[in-house]
């Protein structure tokens, strides 16, 4: 199977990008092969006007709480657990992964990798 079945160190960027206000898919499920998830490793978000933000699997499941920025706000997570795992990952394998804005556009880096 390409891609293995444990997560690596080294995440990618996939979304640069602004995300509007709804639901934006980072990983498709139909980009899974097998038993693969797709975790969060790493980001960085940021809001010119106060914005809330959660992380999803493609099922609408949340995975995350549902956080909140502030008029400017700035939300950084440089890495994951010591232990390598990821800060946020799908409960079951062929799931992808989604962030849902509300109030107002946030931007930013999310870096993601596939494992098992």
């Amino acid at each position: 199977m390409s891609g293995g079945l444990r997560f690596r160190a080294e995440a990618i960027p996939v979304a640069t990008k602004s995300f509007p206000v709804g639901t934006t898919v980072l990983v498709t499920a139909a980009s899974l092969i097998g038993v693969q998830r797709p975790g969060i490793y790493r980001l960085a978000l940021s809001a010119a006007a106060a914005a809330t933000f959660q992380f999803q699997d493609t099922a609408n499941t949340a995975l995350s709480a549902v956080y909140s920025l502030p008029v400017n706000g700035l939300f950084i997570i440089g890495d994951g657990a010591i232990n390598g795992d990821p800060l946020w990952i799908p409960a079951a394998p062929g799931l992808g992964l989604q962030i849902v804005v509300a109030t107002s556009t946030v931007t930013g880096d999310i870096w993601t990798a596939l494992g098992a």
